[in-house]
């Protein structure tokens, strides 16, 4: 039977509501994340159809090694500035996304840093973020310089190559380029402008594989070519991120700040560094055991395994700006706290992580059609490594869901250990099993790591206990349709060639309708489900029905909302032209709004919410969060916040046409 309490069952309008709201914008996010994170997918195909046609398994394994250094050092480059910048400059620096450097997708998706490190903001963002980049660009030069000196003996042990030094110094080159686009990437992700992160994450492959293919195939470069290619394209995006983000810098440096980010970023860097070495490591490892050409098969089978990755990845990058919001606040506050939504939503995210492994499973045969014939072996791989790439999302929901404590500790410590049990299992499990291995011992260690932090997680403060019932039918419904379009669709090959894909066909049916028949997906939740994709979806008559409400506002609201919003005009400026203070502007844009989104609020509180909106044109999103606090504090209900925040981004994203000609004309009859 569903444990869901009868408040959920029963679907209330509130609770319908608020879920379908705070659903359908997560999912957005989510989805915004994982358009960015998937763009990289058709390119890293065609990268990987053209690599292996001109690549031969050895050498292509070859290259997986310098992607796998090249990661490393842009790891290492980004440690503590990347982090310590965005925690004293937002407050968190939320799940590091970003890849492994070398632009052929993936994804290395960040552990949880949140409560590391400094909570207390800077007075000046665009200074410490500058600083920040200063603080990287001296990291930047005490590592390339003896990685250029000893590229030799790098190269030996690294490749196998005694003569490839210059392919390590070519490798580094690109892990600087990768630096700088980590960082301003993210700095886009934490101001909250996801559609150009997702310009700059689209623009980022095409630029890297067309130029890696083109030193490849026409300039018969080989191996030196992707590198290269890789290192060009990244750059170029980087110039992108610098011209969006330039706002947020402005030159200098400080002395102060260089204490307050390194003090900061160092708590997070242990882990982040943790964290990539168990995503990438594995690579390494198998490579001390088995020839290159293993390598290759490995590395081809985890780039057509990685999609469940980006799905993790995206959510974990979508989330942590969500957290902080009047949404998330009321959400919390009507469904009796965070840890009875965060439950469900965690319970959503395993089911969603079980589909994407048996969808990848049915699909092996189909997607390793793209390599070459020489590269066949590698669709057995594929439904082990995806159930690898899942296991690292349960780490980051994990620890940001539970209230463990000395969470400080744990998160450093499990880290730590998930590496640890990664160098003790490989050594165990690649000899006998081979590439077979080196994916087992991730799972194993992972497994061990996920189990440690579920024991103290039911055991905290606030126990968080996942849904297990609805996980256990989960996972029966997903191997039954595993089952079906895996095993006995190559059973029934032999018979009939068509049955193959028409039982593949048939368990990927199976999988939706054995999650709701099984009870894993209870039947009640299927409208909030649908509401949920809805609420997702983009829709113009929001808009509109918003824009249509301002010509019955009060002429001196009215004027005032015209000046801020469609002029553009500081609120000092809208004062002296209205002859009114400068807290009465506020006042004014706040009941403006208010009363076109058509929300309540109490009126000594109109202030400060005049005061927020204006956050939302020219503050950080950490200033933002702050003044959320303070109105929560103050006895405001948060989700009628929202309605008015989400009202005034509708006005603002309002084209100027509809102001001077469409529905907010001059001639609109006022209300006096």
């Amino acid at each position: 039977m569903p444990t869901d309490p009868p408040e959920a069952r029963d679907g209330g309008p509130d609770t319908r509501e608020i879920f379908s709201r705070y659903g359908g914008i997560l999912s957005r996010n989510t989805a915004i994340y994982a358009i960015a994170m998937c763009s990289v997918f058709p390119f890293s195909l065609l990268q990987l159809a053209v690599f292996t046609r001109f690549l031969e398994p050895a050498e292509y394994g070859e290259l997986a090694l310098l992607m796998f250094f090249s990661g490393l050092s842009t790891m290492i480059m980004n440690l503590v500035t990347l982090q310590g910048a965005l925690i004293v400059t937002y407050g968190h620096s939320g799940d590091d996304g970003g890849d492994d450097g070398m632009g052929d997708g993936g994804g290395d998706m960040g552990a949880v840093d949140e409560g590391l490190g400094t909570q207390q903001l800077v007075k000046d963002r665009q200074l410490a973020l500058t600083t920040g980049v200063w603080i990287m660009v001296a990291v930047m030069v005490v590592v390339t310089v003896p990685v250029f000196v000893f590229a030799t003996p790098i190269a030996g042990f690294l490749i196998h190559d005694p003569e490839g030094g210059s392919l390590v110094q070519l490798a580094q080159v690109s892990a600087i380029a990768g630096s700088f686009f980590r960082f301003m990437h993210n700095l886009l992700r934490m101001e909250r402008r996801p559609w150009w992160y997702v310009v700059a994450a689209v623009m980022r492959p095409p630029l890297v594989v067309g130029l890696a293919v083109y030193f490849v195939v026409t300039a018969h470069e080989g191996v030196r070519g992707a590198v290269l290619g890789t290192a060009l394209g990244t750059a170029i995006s980087v110039l992108l991120c610098m011209v969006v983000a330039r706002k947020n810098f402005r030159w200098g440096f400080s002395r102060h700040y260089v204490r307050r980010i390194l003090v900061g970023g160092a708590p997070a860097s242990v882990m982040h560094i943790s964290m990539w070495l168990m995503h990438n490591a594995d690579t390494f490892f198998l490579s001390r055991y088995s020839p290159n050409s293993q390598v290759g098969l490995y590395r081809l089978a985890s780039r057509l395994a990685s999609i469940p990755s980006y799905f993790v990845s995206a959510y974990t990058t979508a989330y942590p700006p969500l957290e902080r919001t009047a949404l998330s606040a009321a959400t919390y506050e009507r469904e009796g706290g965070s840890t009875h939504v965060k439950r469900y939503i965690f319970t959503y995210f395993i089911l969603c992580c079980l589909s994407l492994v048996v969808i990848m499973s049915i699909t092996a045969d189909l997607l390793v059609l793209i390599a070459a014939p020489s590269y066949r072996d590698a669709s057995k791989l594929i439904p082990i490594l995806a159930v690898s790439f899942t296991m690292y999302g349960f780490f980051s929901i994990i620890l940001r869901f539970s209230s463990i404590k000395h969470s400080r500790f744990w998160r450093i410590t499990s880290s730590i250990m998930g590496v640890a049990l990664l160098a003790a299992f490989s050594p165990l499990l690649i000899p006998p099993l081979g590439a077979y291995g080196a994916a087992l011992a991730v799972i194993c260690s992972m497994g061990c790591v996920l189990g440690l932090l579920l024991f103290l997680a039911a055991r905290s403060s606030d126990p968080f206990v996942p849904q297990w019932g609805r996980v256990g039918r989960g996972f029966l419904a997903s191997v039954v349709s595993w089952a079906v379009g895996t095993q006995l669709a190559a059973a029934a090959e032999s018979i009939n060639p068509w049955l193959h894909p028409l039982l593949g066909l048939v368990g990927l049916i199976l999988l939706p309708v054995g999650l709701v028949v099984s009870g894993a997906v209870p039947y009640y939740h299927v409208p909030v489900l649908r509401d949920i994709v809805w609420a997702a979806l983009p829709h113009p008559s929001r808009r509109h029905h918003v824009v249509a409400r301002v010509p019955r506002l009060p002429a001196r609201r009215r004027a005032v909302l015209e000046a801020i919003v469609r002029e553009n005009k500081p609120p000092a400026q809208v004062a002296a032209e209205e002859h009114i203070t400068l807290d009465e502007v506020y006042v004014r844009l706040s009941r403006a709004v208010r009363q076109v989104a058509e929300q309540e609020a109490p009126e000594e509180l109109d202030g400060q919410i005049g005061d927020y909106l204006l956050l939302r044109v020219n503050e950080s999103t950490a200033a933002q969060d702050a003044m959320v606090l303070r109105l929560k504090e103050a006895g405001m209900d948060t989700y009628a916040l929202h309605h008015i925040e989400s009202a005034f981004d509708e006005l603002r994203r309002a084209p100027r046409r509809a102001w001077r000609n469409g529905q907010i004309h001059e001639g609109a009859p006022v209300a006096m």
